[in-house]
């Protein structure tokens, strides 16, 4: 739960497990803002959906950092494309089996959205 601007954004991932492979997989992530419900494969596609505008990047399997910083003049589009970024990199690591690395990716994530809540608060 992600509160924006006068409004709440709502996003939730739906795994999937099965008998032969003990860890879940992602299949879709859910996102809810105000009454607009977006189901996607990746987050960059359900905030996309519910926000209605295109998020880019974070759709590969790329891992690592963070974007960077934050800086001054960036609005809210821009810390969401981070987040994305910060949440595909954390189902890799979750993939991979790096604990440590996703609990680092999704505190990255948050603070990402954070920022994008301020920014459209501002705005």
């Amino acid at each position: 739960m992600v509160p924006l601007d006068q409004s709440v954004l709502y996003i939730r991932p739906l795994y999937v497990t099965s008998t032969s492979n003990p860890l879940p997989q992602l299949r879709y992530v859910i996102a809810v803002f105000n009454q607009v419900v977006s189901i996607e494969p990746t987050l960059t596609g359900a905030l996309s959906g519910v926000l209605g505008a295109s998020i880019g990047g974070g759709g590969g399997s790329s891992t690592g950092p963070s974007t960077g910083p934050a800086k001054a003049g960036q609005t809210a589009s821009d810390y969401l494309k981070r987040a994305a970024a910060d949440y595909t990199n954390a189902q890799a690591a979750l993939q991979a089996g790096n604990l440590g690395q996703y609990q680092s990716d999704v505190n990255a994530m948050n603070r990402q959205l954070l920022a994008a809540q301020n920014a459209l608060s501002k705005g």
